[in-house]
């Protein structure tokens, strides 16, 4: 089974996580968040929380 979710903030889409072995892995729509990629998260919140912080949008 997948375990895939969109990320958001606001109405924009940001990228994606997807449940990996070691935890929840980004994947960046935008140039903006291609930092995250190369990090793991403890859940999808957590990725979110991550791009918000790197975030010009809101």
């Amino acid at each position: 089974m997948f375990h895939v979710y969109v990320i958001k903030i606001g109405t924009h889409a940001i990228g994606i996580v997807s449940l990996a072995a070691e935890g929840y892995r980004f994947y960046a729509v935008t140039q903006t968040f291609s930092a995250l990629e190369k990090q793991i998260f403890g859940s999808a919140e957590e990725a979110r929380s991550a791009a918000l912080a790197l975030s010009t949008l809101g």
